[in-house]
């Protein structure tokens, strides 16, 4: 791991989409599925998708 330092704007994306998730968290580093039944979040979804956006995951 480097000991330099990087400004926050050249380490995350401009536009980062949100899916607010309920139930067990997810943790980095692990492969699981997710159910995505709202219309809003699949919404989210497709349009980070179409975008080659990320994705962030949030708990509820």
């Amino acid at each position: 791991m480097s000991d330099q330092i990087i400004p926050i704007d050249q380490l995350l994306p401009n536009k980062l989409y949100l899916v607010a998730l309920m139930g067990r968290p997810i943790f980095p580093g692990i492969f699981t599925p997710i159910m995505i039944g709202n219309p809003t979040d699949v919404k989210v979804v497709e349009d980070a998708n179409a975008g080659d956006a990320l994705i962030g995951l949030v708990m509820m």
